[in-house]
């Protein structure tokens, strides 16, 4: 069943609407939604329709595990290992996702991918407390994921929702080469 968001915006801070503090909007920000256009945001599970979306998104994040098309279509075979893939859309455009690999009692969260232009406005921790809700639902135990030692915002994700350090994977990752900081999730 999708789960349709409802947030207040964050009022404007009197100084940004001053004349003064004015200036012509570049055209990053032009594109860029606005906070009351993400109040409506449904997240709900992925399907093969969305796997040109999801690649997409993916390719246009530093920080994304580096899926083939095949990879990513593989997730909708009947024969392939279960995983749990929820995107969160708004108007027929997937904004973001999350996808974790089901392997009895414990998930492994393999990707957590938001597009650059909805950054910032709680869409991963949407996701993610999605995602925990579903394997609270289907008697999950644990939840295990690695992450960049660098890539502190979703360190700090993980850490304000429940998740432990639990080791670390020396030079885990290339390009550039770092270390992975692994986590877990006690549910049960």
């Amino acid at each position: 069943m999708p789960i349709t968001h409802n947030r207040r915006p964050k009022t404007e801070r009197l100084e940004d609407l001053s004349p003064e503090n004015r200036r012509p909007k570049t055209e990053t920000e032009n594109r860029k939604p606005k906070t009351q256009d993400l109040l409506f945001m449904t997240i709900r599970p992925a399907t093969r329709a969305d796997v040109s979306q999801m690649l997409r998104l993916a390719e246009n994040t530093a920080t994304a595990a580096r899926w083939t098309r095949a990879q990513y279509e593989r997730l909708y075979e009947t024969n392939a290992p279960r995983r749990v893939t929820l995107v969160s859309e708004q108007q027929s455009e997937v904004c973001g996702f999350i996808t974790a690999l089901a392997v009895g009692d414990e998930w492994e969260i393999e990707n957590v991918i938001v597009a650059p232009d909805v950054r910032r406005h709680g869409l991963a921790k949407r996701l993610l407390e999605t995602l925990l809700e579903q394997a609270r639902t289907e008697g999950v135990r644990a939840l295990f994921l690695e992450v960049r030692e660098s890539n502190l915002a979703a360190r700090s994700l993980y850490e304000k929702s429940g998740f432990d350090a639990a080791g670390r994977r020396p030079r885990y990752y290339s390009d550039p080469t770092e270390d992975a900081v692994l986590y877990r999730h006690r549910i049960a």
